[in-house]
């Protein structure tokens, strides 16, 4: 056990940290995983962030517990589940949007971190963590989790997780997968696009047929699920390099970045451009220019 504080939340967004949640406009949707393994989707007025709940009788863990204003109905529905305290808490990476609440728990939980997480992290006030080199193995009684870091440093973020429920088979990958939408890679942040594809190669090779990949942000269309599948989150990652060789290719064709823009992607790309996402083509054509 360690002493140490939060440094300030990395923003996905400046106006995250103005935004009001408006709780009139949010609910917390709610769907099953496997026994005692729930998706809580935060959809509020701003973003749907993720949180992933373990919970027994005797314990709960939360990973990504999002935004503040949500944490009194994801403690009341745990408890509605019979759950016990939450006992862990832990994050796949620092932005705003999956962990401004991870404060709430310093005093009654244990914040898990990577050793890499660490590194966002001082000493200061009595808190409690834990923090080793990756994989943090945490025996649940009924479950085994893993928590591991990523082979490349530089990925969505400069300090991104992911966890595996072992018995369950479900991955919680975080911000390496948008589903139905393209990803945000917070290369000021620390991200960068090269790092965020082989580490989701990484992710790939830790999936069997049957695992079930959550997503940091789940689909805004009517979804039948809100996981994937090994060989569609093979899929989702081939049609983002495919995207980024057609971007690179106009590139070095000598169209500027407004000519890329016009020109856009291809027709089967439509389904990544269609709706409500936080990446459209155009931002996403940019990222790949300038980064």
């Amino acid at each position: 056990m360690k002493t140490v504080v939060l440094l300030t939340l990395l923003t996905l967004y400046s106006c995250y940290s103005l935004a009001q949640i408006d709780l009139v406009k949010s609910k917390l949707e709610i769907d099953s995983l496997s026994k005692n393994l729930y998706l809580f989707v935060q959809q509020t007025n701003i973003a749907n962030p993720s949180s992933v709940v373990y919970t027994t009788s005797e314990l709960s863990v939360l990973i990504d517990p999002g935004f503040i204003q949500l944490q009194p109905i994801i403690e009341d529905s745990i408890k509605a589940f019979g759950g016990g305290k939450i006992k862990y808490t832990m994050l796949t990476h620092f932005h705003i949007d999956h962990g401004q609440a991870l404060e709430n728990y310093f005093n009654s939980a244990v914040t898990v971190v990577t050793a890499g997480q660490y590194e966002e992290l001082k000493e200061d006030t009595v808190k409690n963590i834990i923090s080793s080199p990756s994989p943090l193995c945490i025996n649940l009684g009924e479950e085994e989790l893993e928590i591991h870091s990523l082979p490349n440093k530089a990925g969505h973020t400069g300090a991104d997780a992911i966890f595996l429920f072992k018995k369950a088979n479900v991955l919680v990958v975080g911000d390496y997968l948008f589903q139905d939408m393209y990803p945000i890679i917070d290369v000021t942040g620390g991200g960068s696009i090269t790092g965020y594809l082989s580490n989701m190669n990484y992710i790939l090779d830790m999936t069997d047929e049957k695992t079930k990949i959550v997503p940091g942000h789940t689909s805004f269309k009517d979804s039948p699920k809100r996981f994937l599948a090994k060989e569609e989150y093979q899929t989702y990652i081939q049609d983002l390099k495919n995207s980024i060789q057609i971007i690179n290719a106009l590139k070095e064709s000598g169209l500027t970045l407004e000519e890329a823009i016009s020109k856009g992607l291809p027709e089967n790309y439509s389904a990544f451009n269609e709706g409500l996402k936080y990446v459209s083509e155009k931002k996403w054509i940019t990222t790949v220019y300038e980064n």
